[in-house]
């Protein structure tokens, strides 16, 4: 279980690479279902942001980034439907 959590070894690479696929499967498939997300995702990526950026890059945060922004590039097209929209203004408020 350890080897998951350690940045800096082979088997966590991996297991990043397969969520991250993972990830983007469900984004074109079930895109509504991964939009239910998208705040979250904010607070997941608002919680590294006051980091330093040596430490930053150091726990390979800007990979997270990198996967989330692709993400969200193949959301595009549902994330401006005015039910996407009415669904998000309406967890905003």
């Amino acid at each position: 279980m350890s080897k998951l959590f350690d940045g800096n070894s082979d088997y966590s690479k991996s297991k990043s690479r397969w969520a991250y696929g993972v990830c983007r499967k469900l984004a074109i498939l079930h895109p509504t279902s991964v939009l239910r997300y998208v705040m979250r995702l904010g607070e997941l990526v608002e919680g590294r942001c006051h980091l330093a950026p040596t430490e930053f890059v150091h726990r390979h945060y800007h990979n997270l980034f990198h996967h989330i922004i692709n993400i969200l590039h193949l959301l595009t097209p549902f994330l401006f439907l005015d039910v996407c929209l009415f669904f998000i203004s309406s967890k905003i408020k």
